[in-house]
């Protein structure tokens, strides 16, 4: 194990692979030899051997589900993220994070069943936590993809309510309000955001959102 690390800290991950390998072979159940194994993986590129290791190791190690969902997250196998956030949740059933993780996951995942669990779930999870805001903007997405544009605007409201200068709220409403042709409601939406994330700093996400807030706006001028 410890020349596991000293490869994995030096950057030979080609030496460390068939080292950790072996010592997950010799030492089953053992979760410090998997999550080694795991970061040569990563450090070498091979993702999907990575994905092989954790869905091994999975069935003796539940704990780690969650960063075998996130793997799937990373090669947006979306299905099988789904299925590994659901079998997490069911270990832990009121773990919010969990929870708000596998709404994503199915958002992303698209079509009309998953958007609607995702729905569902994102409802319960705003009522035991109605002032995150990554919850209200998942929210607002899933019910804008449902069809529900009225639900979806309350939402994106509550969102900028609650995080006035997060420009994400900003850019949830006014998708909201263009589907619903209300376009200078867009407008009126997005003009003080985008001018105070014109002069934010290039780091902040302000302006990381900026071309995507300017994208918008022109889109229904």
């Amino acid at each position: 194990m410890v020349l596991g690390r000293i490869y994995i800290r030096s950057g030979a991950s080609d030496k460390a692979i068939p080292v950790l390998s072996q010592l997950v072979v010799d030492q089953p159940g053992q979760p410090e030899p998997v999550n080694l194994l795991l970061q040569a993986y990563l450090q070498a590129g091979r993702t999907a051997e990575a994905a092989g290791v954790l869905e091994a190791a999975a069935g003796l190690q539940p704990q780690l589900l969650p960063m075998l969902a996130e793997l799937y997250e990373r090669q947006r196998r979306w299905a099988d993220a789904a299925r590994a956030y659901e079998r997490a949740v069911e270990r832990m059933p009121r773990n919010l994070e969990l929870r708000t993780r596998l709404a994503a996951v199915l958002l992303s995942a698209g079509g009309d069943a998953q958007v609607g669990r995702a729905l569902d779930l994102l409802q319960q999870i705003r009522r035991e936590s109605p002032a995150d805001r990554r919850v209200l903007y998942l929210l607002a997405q899933a019910q804008r993809e449902a069809g529900k544009l009225d639900d979806a605007e309350a939402t994106a409201r509550q969102l900028l309510a609650v995080a006035p200068g997060w420009p994400t709220g900003a850019y949830v409403l006014g998708t909201v309000l263009g589907q619903k042709q209300q376009y200078r409601g867009v407008v009126e939406t997005l003009e003080p955001i985008v001018g105070a994330s014109a002069s934010a700093p290039a780091s902040d996400a302000g302006g990381d959102l900026l071309p995507a807030l300017l994208q918008l706006g022109f889109a229904y001028l």
